[in-house]
């Protein structure tokens, strides 16, 4: 090593001194460069080996990345983004931003006065209905109605019992109930707003959370579902235990990656979607890491 380090000095202050000749010349930033690419393979030479150095995330150069551990992101299982299904003003919204609720609870409440007149109306209008059947079907009997009379009075009984039953599942739309237990993300709407069917009013996430990674491919050579291993989650500074639940479909032919999903083992209320952190694997031994 004393050798080499003296051969490096040598022919470091003869390059330097061979430099200083061209510096002031036009080809001098190419020749400076040769120089500075002749002594960095001399000290690779004398040291033996270039330590390596893994990408940091931000864009420059960190320390060595522990083999093993993979990058993953904390997300929901189910989310979805509620709307309404009727015309209506909103009466009340019963959860904010933030919220937690359970599932079949009452989220948004509608004013439906005006679907319960038209709905009272619809039950008049079969009322009415029936009793000019059931007054044909007398006639009919006496043999002072005709076939086309009886058969109007059927029809209108039929679209008279169609609305009426319209109307009742208009009112049954009048209040949105959670579909699963969970947060509420957004509010995309107020109380005493005018809505129309199809706008979008809240949106949730529900409470089951799973960790979404990309593993190197290589590792299906021992990786399957239900292998065990540690996630440390960045912004709570714990470690939790998780399994794998299931592999992705297909290998992305660009980075040799495959997609993973995970489930995190026991119930934690200080986790959220959106968290991150380092999922640590031990990896059997001759494996490729």
């Amino acid at each position: 090593m004393a050798k080499c380090w003296v051969s490096f000095l040598i022919c470091h202050e003869g390059l330097k001194s061979v430099g200083s000749m061209y510096v002031r010349t036009a080809g001098s930033l190419l020749l400076t460069r040769q120089l500075m690419v002749a002594v960095l393979a001399i000290w690779f030479f004398c040291v033996g080996s270039v330590p390596a150095l893994a990408a940091d995330p931000v864009g420059g150069l960190a320390g060595p990345v522990p083999e093993g551990d993979i990058r993953s992101l904390l997300i929901s299982g189910k989310k979805a983004v509620l709307a309404g299904e009727i015309a209506a003003r909103i009466k009340e919204i019963t959860v904010d931003m933030g919220a937690t609720f359970s599932a079949g609870q009452p989220l948004i409440v509608f004013d439906t006065d005006i679907l319960a007149a038209e709905a009272n109306r619809a039950f008049a209008e079969y009322d009415a209905a029936q009793k000019n059947l059931a007054i044909h079907q007398k006639l009919s009997a006496m043999g002072s109605a005709s076939e086309l009379e009886m058969v109007s009075a059927q029809t209108r009984v039929s679209v008279a019992e169609a609305q009426l039953k319209l109307k009742e599942i208009q009112m049954g739309l009048g209040t949105i109930r959670a579909p699963f237990s969970g947060r509420v993300v957004r509010r995309l709407a107020n109380p005493y707003e005018y809505v129309t069917p199809g706008q979008p009013l809240l949106e949730i996430i529900d409470n089951h959370l799973k960790l979404q990674l990309h593993l190197p491919s290589v590792w299906l050579r021992w990786l399957k579902g239900g292998i065990a291993f540690d996630v440390r989650v960045d912004e709570s500074g714990k470690t939790y235990p998780a399994e794998i639940s299931r592999l992705g479909s297909r290998i992305d032919p660009v980075s040799q990656t495959i997609e993973a999903w995970a489930k995190i083992k026991g119930d934690f209320p200080e986790l959220i979607a959106g968290m991150s952190g380092f999922c640590r694997f031990s990896i059997p031994e001759g494996e490729s890491r």
